[in-house]
């Protein structure tokens, strides 16, 4: 039943589906990543697919360059951004079966638990007798309704899946903890997996990166919400701006979200010519801009891996942020200005602490200081191009798929599983009819397209 693989002179192909809600058009770090992902496997030989929900003018099977394609299934998101569908149940459970079966595919890799396709697709798969693999990209409280519930759907996820991998150790740890899987971080099968920078896109460009004489220009690439810390950043930009002390400092401000933040941005763009604001750019436009700056600035209240980090160091920015999750441990010491939150979240070491990093940069100004500055820029881009290039993550990533199959002939009963995620024993053995009931219909499915 696993067609995992076959052998292709004495290489395996693997055929990989890649699961997750969140997808072009949308842009985003977990978009990305899949996409990476996708065009890492397909050049190394394998197959692969990609599984989304549509949108609108996205439905249907897209071939994309690289040799892989997605399909938009039939899944239309509620909220006002578009990035979460209600629970379907099994209404999509032959949809799954087709696609999967006919596309001979041996390996389901779930991406993101705010994502409700990425969980279900490693329940099915699990229930195909395939591989199954997830992988969570944020952090996520326990605090609330919605992340309890959320938390429930991660745990019987979890107990369908083969192997757990997290953006960090902080996610790691994180996602562990909520779902409550009785795995330590060290465990073979649970792995950190950062995410990567595509180097040869973001690198810095000396002819375009002005003098920090004629002013300091702050990049902020970041979605506009509340979780990503846009009070803080909007606070930071007043702070700047009022502050006659220091040196003339630009603000270009990539990203969209929350109506309420885009009128708070545009408020400050029309109160000063030295705000920018850009609204959602591709990656070679917001590249173009990076370039002509000096400081990257963060302002997320929470982060599993920071992206906008790690692609502004890359391009030879300075990387200004708050010290929270996995951005702590992103780069060295002498690589990035961390600045604490306390408690009532003021963010007057955030606002202290990229003052600082204006003056530093703006101490290097002029003609004298150009190959000093560009020496830096270049330290920092191969820092990141050491640390995160997407060629070792898709080595990592398929060496825990290895291991995955590996240990799948030795996989606990479900009703273990799930009582191994700290569930109830009733919930355990709801879920684990429920898995039964699924393989049941996914046999007599099997049976009817053998027989057709």
């Amino acid at each position: 039943m696993n067609d995992y693989g076959r052998q292709e002179g004495s290489s395996t192909q693997k055929r990989i589906a890649l699961c997750s809600g969140l997808m072009y058009p949308m842009i985003g770090g977990v978009e990305y990543h899949v996409l990476q992902l996708a065009r890492q496997y397909c050049a190394r030989g394998h197959h692969v697919i990609i599984l989304a929900q549509s949108f609108p003018g996205f439905s249907g099977v897209r071939y994309l360059e690289g040799g892989f394609k997605i399909y938009y299934m039939p899944m239309r998101g509620f909220a006002p951004i578009g990035n979460s569908i209600l629970p379907s149940a099994f209404s999509h459970l032959g949809l799954y079966h087709n696609i999967l079966r006919r596309e001979r595919i041996g390996i389901v890799h779930g991406h993101q638990a705010g994502s409700y396709m990425g969980l279900e697709s490693v329940w099915f798969g699990h229930s195909l007798g395939l591989t199954t693999c997830f992988t969570d990209h944020s952090l996520i409280g326990m605090g609330s309704v919605g992340t309890v519930v959320m938390n429930k759907f991660l745990s019987f996820t979890l107990a369908c899946a083969d192997a757990v991998v997290g953006v960090s150790r902080e996610s790691t740890e994180n996602t562990l903890l909520r779902s409550g899987r009785c795995f330590m971080p060290g465990d073979t099968l649970v792995r950190s997996i950062p995410n990567a920078v595509d180097t040869e896109v973001f690198k810095p460009c000396h002819e375009r990166c002005p003098d920090p004489e004629n002013g300091v220009r702050v990049v902020a690439v970041s979605r506009l919400s509340y979780r990503k810390g846009t009070d803080l950043l909007i606070q930071c930009i007043k702070a700047v701006l009022d502050d006659d002390s220091l040196p003339k400092t630009f603000f270009d401000v990539i990203g969209t979200g929350s109506e309420r933040y885009v009128n708070q941005i545009q408020d400050l763009v029309n109160l000063s010519p030295y705000v920018v604001y850009h609204g959602s750019l591709p990656h070679k436009e917001m590249v173009t801009i990076q370039q002509r700056g000096h400081i990257s600035l963060c302002t997320s209240l929470t982060e599993a891996f920071c992206m906008a980090v790690v692609e502004g160091a890359a391009v030879g920015l300075e990387p200004v942020s708050t010290a929270v999750g996995g951005v702590v441990g992103l780069l060295g010491e002498g690589d990035i200005t961390l600045c604490r939150l306390g408690e009532d979240m003021d963010g007057s070491e955030l606002v202290d602490g990229l003052k600082r990093r204006i003056m530093a940069v703006h101490a290097t100004s002029g003609p004298s200081k150009a190959i000093h500055r560009r020496s830096r820029a270049q330290r920092l881009h191969d820092v990141v191009a050491e640390r995160y290039n997407w060629s070792t993550v898709a080595e990592e990533t398929l060496s825990l798929y290895d291991d995955a199959v590996a240990s799948s002939g030795a996989r606990e009963s479900m009703y273990r599983r799930a009582r191994g995620c700290r569930n109830g024993v009733v919930s355990s053995m709801m879920f684990t009819m429920t898995i039964v009931g699924v393989r049941l219909v996914f046999m007599i499915l099997d049976w009817w397209m053998g027989h057709i």
